[in-house]
């Protein structure tokens, strides 16, 4: 994404993983931090609540950790706060941030962990003297009666897929750049789309399932903006920041009541966006009811956006005047990803169904290359769609693309180049 590129490299993953929790800290002796921060306080006792369906429980009680941002190197989003468990009442609730050390509430005792803070609430004198809830009886086995009921196992399985806070990591992969810019955000929704601004490479834009746009600054280590598009389009599908001006285009869908993934993504909006002002500018024209939009594409100087969908179009704009001046059916199905050839006289696309093309731009609808990645571009867990993206090396000359397996090709493109 923007010019964070860099050439493979074996990173520590376990090195670099959030760690949310100290066993052994005492946050029952003192009003200070477990974490020995002599400039963080703790708040009076709060409820810790976990989501379930359409309602919140109150799991456990503890303080709010003030004055610092960060948990061991670990940095939160505004709407995450760490807190010291003092109480618990339901130690079989998963907990909003699992960790290695940390899956279920009864791990969390006498420790400090990241909880959302819209799920930190005061709680009543009757409420605070709760006591902790007894387990289920156990059958012979040493597991709860539960455990084997295929309708709470999808259930719980649902729960986690929808209700579980997204976690993103940024760390360097450049020994040069300061390792202060290494955090984690946390997000309490899905994260569909993320980009680089371009010149600086501060600012990570991302867009979410609910509609919301974060503009996350590594150096300051927070979120400096909050935008919301429209009510009628919360899926921020795609991304792009200009190369050249200050501004990003973002790609938001609808959302729909059909029986498959494509249709329940509804209709399009393509909004441009004001990086000074932070305020919508326009909004790009695409004719009535649109396919949703599911990759955006900048060329090299940002005076022309290309516009990929799922009717399997591929649509180009005119940034200067706002108005598409061109475009073509290139799949018989979804298009995940679409990308300018080195010297712009042609575009890549990747269909979902791991067909890839390049297209000319010089001649309309010619096809100049061509690869199949369907063994390596197919559904994950009974999905009935999957999104990959695709990258090219500097020369323009060997094309990375994303990998349901473990396992991703790297395809020797045209030599004419």
């Amino acid at each position: 994404m923007g010019s964070q590129y860099s050439p493979l490299i074996e990173v520590d993953l376990q090195a670099l993983a959030a760690r949310l929790s100290t066993k052994g800290s005492n946050v029952e002796t003192a009003d200070v931090d477990p974490s020995g921060d002599k400039n963080v306080s703790l708040k009076p006792t709060m409820g810790l609540y976990v989501q379930r369906q359409n309602t919140t429980v109150l799991v456990a009680l503890g303080k709010i950790c003030e004055g610092g941002s960060a948990i061991h190197n670990v940095t939160y989003a505004d709407d995450v706060v760490r807190v010291s468990v003092d109480k618990v009442i339901e130690g079989d609730a998963e907990v909003p941030f699992p960790t290695s050390e940390i899956q279920y509430v009864k791990q969390a005792l006498q420790t400090f962990i990241a909880w959302p803070t819209n799920l930190v609430k005061k709680v009543s004198h009757e409420e605070s003297d709760t006591s902790p809830k007894k387990l289920p009886e156990t059958d012979e086995r040493g597991t709860n009666d539960f455990d084997h009921d295929p309708l709470r196992q999808l259930t719980k399985s649902l729960y986690f897929m929808y209700d579980t806070p997204v976690e993103l990591k940024i760390w360097t992969y450049d020994t040069s750049t300061p390792v202060s810019r290494n955090a984690t955000i946390y997000c309490s929704t899905e994260i569909l789309s993320l980009d680089w601004e371009c010149k600086s490479d501060r600012l990570l834009l991302i867009g979410t399932s609910d509609g919301c746009i974060k503009a996350w600054n590594v150096d300051a280590k927070r979120v400096v903006c909050d935008l919301n598009t429209t009510e009628a389009f919360p899926s921020v599908l795609d991304i792009k920041c200009s190369p050249v001006e200050p501004i990003f285009v973002s790609a938001a869908a609808s959302g729909g009541a059909g029986s498959n993934y494509i249709d329940n993504l509804g209709f399009a909006s393509l909004t441009v966006w004001n990086m000074k002002t932070w305020k919508a500018m326009t909004v790009l024209p695409l004719g009535e009811d649109p396919p949703a939009i599911t990759s955006l594409c900048f060329n090299h100087n940002g005076k022309i956006l290309a516009a990929s969908a799922v009717d399997g179009m591929i649509h180009m704009f005119d940034m200067s005047a706002g108005l598409q001046i061109t475009g073509w059916p290139a799949h018989d199905s979804s298009i995940s990803s679409i990308l300018f050839g080195p010297d712009e006289t042609s575009i890549f696309s990747l269909g979902s169904d791991g067909k890839i093309f390049e297209w000319s731009l010089q001649n309309q609808g010619q096809i100049l290359w061509s690869r199949d990645s369907s063994r390596f571009c197919y559904p994950l867990n009974d999905s009935k769609y999957c999104r990959h993206e695709m990258a090219l090396d500097a020369n323009g000359r060997r094309l990375l693309v994303t990998s349901s397996s473990f396992r991703a090709p790297i395809y020797q493109v045209n030599d004419s180049w």
